[in-house]
């Protein structure tokens, strides 16, 4: 199959990255060229890496996240050569760019959703962090922080045109570079982010652990009572619950931490079952307002399977992205990997459910499993029993978040 021209049809996986290009400082936006194209200028300046898009990748209603060929470390036009041979193998093959490799040292990947955005950050020694951002609160203070918010300011004419993005950044040696930008649909959103990996996120900010002067509590009081009012009169958006859902635990978490003061005791997870317990029985003002976002939370939360979250301090439990209850052979309906793979997820037929004991949720494994409809449980031991043995038959309950032999 021959490769793109170099003024490709649009939309496509590049389109929105070469708008990027025309509004961010230069070279924020490593620098690429569409092939057929004279590429000698550019593989003289260091090295390249070859990416490739597939027909209808994405577009907003087919991600398929991880799929097309991208080969780093070019040097030459002889590396240039072998790689596009690769490349060209690829069914449904639309478009080829070259662009200036980036030896990021961290590499991050963004949900954005108007004012309201999720990261994942990940370091080349394979640590990963998770931050995120909305009018009520920031978790992402690093270096980067604020030359990423300069930067998704600067992109507002092409992040409005779509109400969810997917960005994929890289750090080196303190500049933060845009690898890509796509808009995905809503739905993928809310099948990973479910009420309970929300809840977990929040908490694993330790919260608890940072002061809030007078001021901040009253500015967060008055921001949760125009959220209750926004939600009585039914002006948040029911197609994309899921900022809410951050910003109403966030207004929660107000209560609860004015509930611990009350009772001059330390948050736990003990004193935050009480304070949920008190909410069905007590009429004091801080139950009554409390209660109103334990109604929002059902209300936002009422298109998901999973039962309401238990009361809990720790990330260390599996995360079961996926809905309705699924039987299956292990070694074959059912897979387990150390991390979800490629090649099975993109297998016809493709399995399931995966059980990984380590996946990022942003990464494109979690991401392709959600626009595939494949179940994901994120953080099993291997030594759990029901591992130890293929052929077996287990049943992977989403619904209550739990997986049994038949």
């Amino acid at each position: 199959m021959s490769l793109g021209s170099a003024n490709p049809p649009y939309p496509g996986k590049f389109t929105y990255l070469e708008e990027a290009s025309r509004l961010l400082e230069k070279e924020r936006v490593p620098e690429f060229q569409y092939l057929p194209s004279s590429n000698e200028d550019l593989l003289s300046r260091g090295p390249c890496i070859l990416r490739s898009a597939l027909l209808n990748e994405g577009n907003l209603g087919s991600l398929n996240s991880g799929k097309s060929i991208s080969i780093g470390g070019i040097r030459n036009t002889n590396d240039l050569t072998r790689a596009l041979e690769i490349v060209n193998a690829q069914p449904q093959l639309k478009d080829c760019i070259l662009q200036r490799e980036i030896a990021w040292e961290t590499h991050l990947t963004l949900w954005v959703n108007r004012d309201f955005f999720i990261g994942e950050s990940r370091e080349r020694g394979g640590k990963v962090g998770t931050f995120f951002s909305n009018p009520l609160t920031r978790s992402f203070d690093g270096p980067q922080a604020e030359p990423l918010r300069f930067m998704l300011d600067r992109l507002k004419p092409i992040l409005e045109g779509h109400q969810h993005w997917i960005l994929e950044l890289g750090v080196q040696e303190g500049g933060l570079y845009l690898f890509q930008i796509q808009p995905v649909a809503a739905e993928l959103f809310t099948r990973i982010f479910s009420s309970d990996v929300t809840l977990n996120l929040i908490l694993s900010q330790k919260r608890f652990a940072k002061r809030i002067g007078l001021l901040g509590m009253i500015r967060t009081e008055w921001q949760a009572h125009r959220f209750r009012r926004s939600f009585q009169k039914g002006r948040l958006n029911g197609d994309s619950p899921s900022p809410a859902v951050f910003l109403n635990w966030e207004f929660l978490f107000h209560y609860f931490r004015l509930f611990c003061m009350i009772s001059k005791a330390r948050a736990d997870a003990k004193l935050f079952s009480l304070f949920l317990s008190n909410l069905s029985h007590q009429n004091d003002h801080l139950s009554a307002v409390a209660r109103k976002h334990l109604e929002i939370a059902n209300a936002l939360r009422k298109t998901e399977s999973a039962p309401p979250i238990e009361a809990g301090f720790e990330m260390n439990t599996p995360q079961f992205i996926g809905k309705g209850r699924i039987t299956g052979t292990l070694g074959e309906a059912i897979l387990w990997q150390n991390e979800p793979e490629l090649t099975s997820i993109y297998a016809d037929p493709p399995p399931k459910v995966i059980l990984c004991s380590s996946a990022s949720l942003l990464s494109h494994p979690t991401l392709a499993c959600a626009e595939r409809g494949i179940g994901l449980v994120i953080g099993l031991s291997s030594q759990a029993p029901f591992l130890q043995k293929k052929g077996v038959q287990l049943i992977v309950d989403f619904n209550h978040r739990e997986i049994t032999l038949t």
